[in-house]
């Protein structure tokens, strides 16, 4: 259980509001599958989706904001084998892309699937709580695994709070050499782009870079294929490279009807196809774009 207190606020009183656990694992279960992409940023594919000859059952399978493959894990209360079950069901799931992008195609089409990014599969263990030696031993393996705590209050609060969270992941090399076929040393669009770049832009990436990190203990950077994505429990921003107009691009989730809207510095991206998440892309030219998009950088933290 969460650490996390609660309380309901009656004029000057306050009264802890007791948390509790669902009273079964399908329950948990349900409730984030019908919400995975407003909770977590994940399209839902399948529940109880058999993995293997074993009798292995994966409890959620989705995919991420970012087309990655996601595999939810749920146990009521601390349970050490949630770990070691999901990652298990990660490796079979790297030897069976074939079937995972097959049910891609056949739920959200075929642009979805072949865009799936299979360098950095994700593992979500929702639980009532992690111990130390959970989340110690996580850190340790270097693998996109995000332990997230559950508590119901009353009947109609649900908290979610990040035990875990994979920070800087990059791990399309060791991805690759998973890969039938793949060249491991084969950079992706996003690291070609970064070798184009001029010196100055490299160290406006890494202002950038330090800046967003900096909004929040949460906030960690994952290197996708064609951007690099900052996220929370879901995406807050995506930045691109463009070494031949020398900027860079954000995509924030901040909505353009309350946000400002200057050519060459922010535009409104609802019904424009763009790769990131998010509707509102900000141009970071130079530092001073940089220091006049950091209210709004902040506004699609806290909203994230």
């Amino acid at each position: 259980m969460s650490d996390m207190k609660l309380f309901r606020v009656e004029g000057r009183a306050v009264a802890e509001m007791p948390g509790r656990t669902a009273g079964l694992e399908r329950d948990i279960q349900r409730l984030v599958e019908a919400n995975s992409e407003e909770l977590l940023g994940v399209r839902f594919l399948e529940s109880e989706y058999p993995a293997g000859q074993d009798g292995g059952i994966i409890d959620t399978l989705g995919i991420d904001e970012n087309h990655r493959p996601v595999i939810i894990e749920y146990k009521r209360r601390s349970n050490p084998n949630i770990i070691n079950q999901g990652l298990s069901y990660l490796n079979w799931l790297m030897d069976h892309r074939s079937a995972f992008s097959l049910r891609v195609r056949d739920t959200y089409g075929r642009e979805v699937a072949e865009g799936v990014d299979w360098r950095n599969p994700r593992l979500l263990c929702i639980a009532g709580g992690f111990s130390k030696q959970d989340t110690d031993a996580v850190r340790q393996m270097g693998r996109a695994i995000d332990l997230i705590r559950y508590a119901l209050y009353d009947d109609d609060v649900l908290l979610l709070e990040l035990a875990h969270a994979a920070q800087i992941e990059r791990h399309a090399a060791a991805a690759a050499e998973r890969t039938p076929g793949a060249d491991p040393e084969a950079p992706s669009p996003l690291q070609r782009l970064r070798g184009q770049a001029s010196e100055r832009l490299l160290q406006l990436l890494q202002a950038l870079t330090e800046s967003l990190l900096a909004l929040g203990e949460d906030a960690r950077m994952t290197e996708v294929a064609n951007y690099y994505a900052f996220a929370r429990m879901k995406n807050f921003a995506c930045v691109r490279i463009t070494p031949l107009l020398d900027r860079l691009v954000v995509t924030v989730k901040v909505d353009p009807d309350t946000a400002p809207l200057e050519e060459g510095f922010s535009r409104d991206m609802r019904g424009i196809g763009h790769l990131g998440t998010g509707d509102l892309a900000i141009y970071i030219t130079d530092a001073d774009a940089l220091e006049k998009a950091q209210p709004l950088l902040a506004r699609s933290y806290e909203a994230s």
